[in-house]
């Protein structure tokens, strides 16, 4: 395979995660996560990692920076242009514009997943956050509404 980037969004609860950590597995490339950096970075910061707080962490780090911020995230998972990479998690359509710039000449690839409401509502009560039960008030926050009003026609 070419050199790719090949990028993943979708809802919450969605199977972005399991599928992406399967595909660079199988690939046999590095994988990151934007929501696995923004929990490191709560971490750092001495933040609860609830659902509430990390939205609010990515939605900051997105308006503080854009650029800085992929940086970062492309930066933490030793990304080097010429190799492929899996990334999970794409949020917002600046995130991945801003990608895509910061890998050419590498193609980016942006897969949006799909599942059912009564599927991502049993996953997320396999997780055990109780989040079930929040799913219209967590898809309210403004950063998953950019998941639905830009990305899935990209």
């Amino acid at each position: 395979m070419n050199p790719t980037v090949i990028g993943f969004s979708g809802r919450i609860a969605s199977g972005k995660s399991a599928i992406s950590a399967a595909l660079a597995a199988d690939i046999g490339c590095r994988r990151v996560s934007f929501g696995e950096y923004v929990r490191k970075v709560a971490a750092e910061r001495g933040l609860a990692p609830t659902r509430e707080a990390l939205q609010s962490l990515g939605e900051e780090l997105e308006a503080a920076d854009v650029n800085r911020f992929c940086r970062a995230v492309v930066d933490w998972a030793e990304w080097r242009l010429g190799s492929s990479l899996v990334v999970d998690g794409i949020r917002h359509v600046q995130v991945l514009e801003s990608l895509r710039s910061l890998v050419k000449p590498t193609p980016l690839i942006l897969v949006f997943v799909e599942a059912g409401d009564s599927r991502r509502t049993s996953r997320l009560a396999e997780r055990g956050a109780g989040e079930d039960a929040r799913i219209g008030l967590i898809e309210s926050h403004s950063t998953e509404r950019h998941v639905l009003e830009g990305l899935p026609q990209l």
